[in-house]
Order: structure tokens, then sequence, then C-alpha cells
């Protein structure tokens, strides 16, 4: 997996999902975000670690040093536009394919917010590249290829990133181009809202400069009998 002079800049740190949050956040019988991640790939949600403040993040973020662009940027829109900035992988297996983003969310007051997001696929999806539709685990039909997003928000405590709230995608798309065997670029759009007592339209826009191929990551799948009734 390659790491880019953003990614090490950062010197990102892995760290658990606090599965306890999540399971509260699944108002249903559906298997709870953080499961789901952690099943796509024990690494995904990453944050940096205690060490780094929150004053060093933003000054990395606003580094006009080219080699410190970061390979997925983008626009979180919630009660204002924040800054979106990451990296992430994706891997194909013999039934398809998976990809991730990491992401760093910063507010116009310098807020900062943490999301991880994987991209389960439908079982009738076999893309490896090309478009897709994107939707949530509310969904009651699929058609076309399909992809369910599972994200996370949250923030960081000592290192680790605390789940705080589920991303419920409503629509979206996918766009996703290989330029070599170990990267593919591509463009993602989404609009849900987050899971909790007051839910919040959100939206999600992202430019996939550059996805890494991640050999650890797993290609996770869903079914009809998964949509909800």
């Amino acid at each position: 997996m390659k790491c880019s002079k953003f990614s090490a800049a950062i010197a990102i740190s892995s760290a658990l999902v606090l599965g306890v949050v999540t399971q509260a956040m699944a108002s249903d019988d559906r298997l709870p975000a953080d499961f789901l991640l952690e099943m796509i790939d024990p690494s995904l949600c990453l944050v940096p670690p205690a060490e780094m403040s929150d004053a060093e993040i933003i000054a990395m973020l606003e580094s006009d040093d080219p080699e410190m662009a970061p390979p997925v940027s983008g626009t979180w829109q919630q009660d204002g536009a924040w800054q979106a900035v990451g990296q992430g992988n994706f891997n194909t297996g013999s039934n398809g394919l998976v990809a991730s983003t990491a992401l760093i969310l910063r507010a116009a007051d310098d807020r900062l917010r943490f999301l991880c997001l994987g991209l389960a696929r439908h079982v009738d999806t076999h893309m490896t590249e090309g478009q897709a539709d994107l939707v949530g685990p509310e969904v009651t039909a699929v058609s076309g290829d399909t992809f369910m997003v599972v994200a996370l928000v949250g923030d960081r405590h000592d290192g680790a990133f605390v789940a705080e709230q589920e991303l419920i995608t409503e629509r979206g798309t996918l766009s996703l181009t290989r330029t070599d065997e170990q990267a593919m670029t591509g463009t993602l759009l989404l609009e849900g809202h987050l899971d909790d007592q007051a839910p919040e339209a959100v939206t999600l826009e992202l430019d996939l400069t550059e996805l890494w191929r991640h050999d650890g990551m797993r290609v996770v799948d869903w079914d009809n009998e998964q949509l909800a009734e």
C-alpha cells in the first residue's frame, strides 16, 4: 500500500472504532457500521496521533507544498462548507471491488471532525471500474451497479477515533477509473443525513485524485434480503 507525503506528515495511527457507540446508533437489525468497516479493513478508521495538535493538523492542511496535496479532497456540507481531505484505498477480488477513504473535516472556524467511509457492493455488482449508484442502509430497491455507503463521523481522543454519528446515505454516484494496477482515480458525490436524534442533512463531494491498492482490504457485499422493509 502506497503512502503519500501527506499521509506521512500526519503520521496517521490506526485506532479501533468504539463499537458500543455505533451499536446504539443502529435502530434496526442490520449490522452496526463499525462492524462492517472492521470487515472491510481493520485499519480503515485512522486519525492523527495524540501528540499532533489540531493547530499542527490545520497548518499541514494549509501547506502550499504541491507534494503535500492530499490524494482525496472535497467538501462536506453541514451547516456550511467544511474542507474534506484525506486518503483512500481500493482492492479487487473475484467478486468485485471495495473502496474506502479516511478524511479530516475542517469547518470555517477550524473545528475538526473525522470521517471514515467504506463501500460494500451489492451481490449483483461486479464492476471493477466505471460508474455506480450509492445508497444507504435504508434503501428498499436497487437497479444496476450499486454500492452501499458505510460511514462514521466522529472525533479523536488520545489518538483513537471515537464514532459519534453514522452517515446515512440517501442517494449518490461513484465514478472510478483504473490508471494502473496499483491506482484508481474518480469522483464521489452523495446526499444523506446524520443518524441521531435530530437528523441533519449533509452532502459530501470528493475528488478521488488517487486511490491506492491495499491488498489487506476485504470485498464485503450485501443482497436483496438485507434491504430495508
